[in-house]
């Protein structure tokens, strides 16, 4: 078992060439299955290099850095290993660039369920998500944290923009 702040930073590795290819930046949940179905995955840094051509200075190279910020997608059917330090991927062509407007929104963080409200469904305010935790191997949700309180994820009923409610 790890939480989504355990995951998030931990490097995305691919099996074939064993080089990093990304880092976990956000994880999808699906409340109706109580699995994770994609893992936002941030591109590493990585240099551009633009040949110059000629002139009063001479000709060479001009080096930039493509900041990796630009998100990318990792469907959770794709990894094969989550482990403490690394998730690996068979390929980098795994990752795959975002599709629809559900995908952009939930790789801007949209649907990110830390820090959101945490509702009873007879609408008592619990405080908030703090933390999420799920099994590794899987990829299916345990529960969900609100500072020490752990709330089993067979009382999810609805996340949405507002906030996640719960069975009572």
């Amino acid at each position: 078992m790890t939480t989504f702040g355990e995951a998030i930073g931990r490097a995305v590795i691919s099996r074939e060439t064993a080089e990093q290819v990304g880092v976990v930046r956000r994880l999808l949940v699906d409340p109706a299955s109580g699995r994770i179905p994609l893992l936002a995955v941030a591109d590493l840094p990585r240099p551009i290099v633009t040949p110059m051509a000629a002139g009063p200075a001479g000709a060479g190279l001009m080096v930039d850095v493509d900041d990796g910020e630009v998100p990318v997608l990792l469907d959770w059917a794709d990894v094969v290993g989550f482990g403490p330090d690394a998730v690996l991927i068979p390929s980098a062509a795994a990752i795959r660039p975002v599709r629809t407007d559900g995908e952009r929104q939930f790789a801007a963080g949209f649907a990110d369920l830390t820090g959101r409200r945490l509702l009873t469904a007879d609408g008592t305010l619990l405080g908030q998500v703090s933390d999420v935790e799920f099994d590794e191997t899987a990829g299916t949700l345990i529960g969900l944290l609100a500072g020490d309180v752990r709330i089993p994820v067979d009382r999810l009923v609805a996340v949405g923009p507002y906030a996640v409610i719960i069975a009572a």
